[in-house]
């Protein structure tokens, strides 16, 4: 996800008490979605949210976010912790249809976040029609759609006019919303509720299993593993953190960030070179990357050093050290790694 978003705000713990204020910020000039958020835009968006959710009552089933590193992500995350809510994350670069209907099926969960499609650097992932193949046969309620990429009546059409980007799809009747429909006429106003740190705050797949197995993150669990990547983030330089595959991954460093303040981006669009490019343009400091990320990346190493990356001081590796040798000789950095949660 490239866009450009500006957080200054008091962001609540997820216990309702408040921290420290901090400042957070992500932009880069080349985009085709650009987003500029206040703190006080981000509270009522949260809030919404939240109050949006609580009127499915969901009660003990989890919410599925089947989506990609767009901006609802951290809304949808915040504002369900907000409330005690199970979140199911599914990232939308999982395009195994097979494996979708498991997880669903397994999870028995009745409403699902996801949205219509995504660019993945030139590959256009149709998010959508995947989860309709995926629950045919399955007790799906309400599907909510984020608009991402399909045409939106009340916006005017694009002064000029990109041939197939702007697909249309499936929409059943009953069953899927626009995600956009439900805020007008929610509150803005949403107190915390007061949750056990034993209550599961995350259901996450685990991967290469032979059947559709969810791993329980409690509260607290979710809290450490924050902390963890927020230790490794310096409020005054800035970072960059990557993450495409793995969205747990995206989930606590974006909330992590969101305390302490980063910058966010994806190899993938439109081309690994822009990593670097990014790097030198904003002066990072850091480097968060997840292994899976890194080896895309390391598939690409004439860009690597492509663009003078002396401000840099140090990479982090959201996984195992194995690449880390070979990333110190490429960068002339220290590396290390910081292992969350396997899934």
């Amino acid at each position: 996800m490239l866009g450009k978003t500006n957080y200054k705000r008091r962001i609540p713990e997820f216990t309702g008490k408040m921290i420290t204020e901090t400042i957070g910020n992500y932009y880069d000039n080349e985009v085709y979605d650009d987003t500029e958020l206040s703190a006080e835009t981000l509270d009522i968006l949260v809030n919404k949210c939240a109050n949006i959710l609580k009127g499915f009552q969901l009660k003990d089933k989890p919410i599925v976010l089947y989506l990609p590193n767009v901006l609802q992500l951290p809304i949808i995350a915040l504002a369900t912790l907000r409330i005690g809510l199970t979140v199911l994350p599914i990232s939308a670069t999982n395009e195994d249809v097979n494996c979708l209907h498991d997880i669903m099926k397994s999870s028995g969960a009745d409403t699902v976040v996801t949205i219509d499609g995504f660019w993945m650097g030139t590959r256009l992932i149709r998010t959508k029609e995947l989860l309709d193949a995926a629950i045919t046969d399955i007790g799906i309620q309400r599907v909510l759609v984020i608009r991402h990429v399909s045409p939106d009546k009340g916006m005017p059409p694009p002064q000029v006019n990109l041939i197939g980007r702007r697909p249309y799809y499936m929409y059943k009747q009953k069953r899927d919303s626009w995600w956009s429909g439900f805020f007008p006429k929610a509150s803005t106003s949403c107190k915390a509720e007061t949750v056990s740190n034993e209550s599961i705050a995350l259901l996450l797949p685990i991967r290469n299993a032979s059947s559709a197995e969810l791993l329980p993150i409690s509260l607290e669990r979710l809290q450490t593993e924050i902390t963890h990547v927020q230790s490794a983030i310096h409020p005054d330089e800035p970072s960059l953190i990557i993450s495409t595959t793995n969205i747990f991954h995206q989930i606590i460093c974006t909330l992590a960030a969101l305390r302490v303040g980063a910058y966010e981006s994806d190899i993938t669009h439109p081309d690994p070179s822009r990593t670097s490019q990014i790097m030198y343009t904003y002066k990072v400091a850091k480097l968060l990357i997840a292994e899976e990320d890194l080896n895309v990346l390391m598939e690409y190493k004439q860009y690597i050093t492509f663009w003078d990356l002396k401000i840099l001081k140090e990479i982090l590796v959201l996984g195992s050290n194995t690449l880390c040798k070979q990333t110190e000789e490429i960068f002339r950095v220290p590396c290390r790694n910081i292992e969350p949660t396997p899934v």
